[in-house]
């Protein structure tokens, strides 16, 4: 018969990972390993180790064929389940200063995580600042920062969850957005005037 010296559970799908699996006989015959979900776990080097595929129920086989003094032993299973994998976003940044009129610019694009849904960007404060464009990473300011002292445009990075993956967490970029200063003052005038003149500023 078939020993199974390992127990496999709740193993997660990390950027297409692989676990090590072996397996005994009680007549030290070889064991041949095989998997019966290849989309799920798969083997390229003869059952050593299985790539973890897709987040489901991995099953794998366990043969041994027997030789002229053993019996074929009866083929065993053993089932594990493959978690979604984890993602994250990483190198997202963004101008720390602006003021309002400056120029609209594009997000650079940033790395996400190994599932099949995009980074997407969003305004967290459309009141002064809107993320649009073609490619839905241009930031504009939009002119109403009526906050005293300096405003903040907040632009969040979000990348969803598929079948195999669960969604990235959000990651929110501030910019300090400064007003326009406006000096209003009198350039020149007349040193004397009389009352109801008018004269040139």
């Amino acid at each position: 018969w078939i020993v199974e010296p390992f127990h496999l559970y709740d193993i997660c799908l990390e950027n297409d990972g692989a676990v090590a699996v072996s397996a005994m006989s009680s007549s030290a015959l070889p064991v041949t390993l095989t998997s019966a979900t290849p989309t799920v776990c798969a083997s390229s080097d003869g059952g050593l180790t299985f790539r973890l595929l897709s987040a489901a129920t991995c099953t794998l086989l366990a043969n041994q064929a027997g030789d002229s003094n053993y019996a074929p032993a009866t083929e065993e299973k053993l089932s594990f389940v493959i978690l979604q994998g984890k993602q994250a976003i990483t190198g997202f940044s963004l101008p720390a200063r602006m003021t309002l009129g400056d120029a609209v610019f594009d997000i650079t694009p940033v790395t996400g995580g190994a599932g099949s849904q995009p980074v997407t960007f969003s305004s967290q404060t459309p009141g002064v600042c809107t993320v649009g464009g073609p490619q839905s990473r241009t930031v504009s300011l939009t002119g109403a920062c009526s906050a005293p002292g300096v405003c903040f445009c907040i632009v969040r990075a979000s990348q969803a969850g598929d079948a195999n993956y669960t969604a990235a967490p959000d990651v929110d970029q501030p910019i300090a957005v400064d007003r326009v200063t406006t000096t209003l003052g009198i350039v020149s005038a007349s040193s004397t005037s009389m009352f109801g003149e008018s004269f040139p500023v």
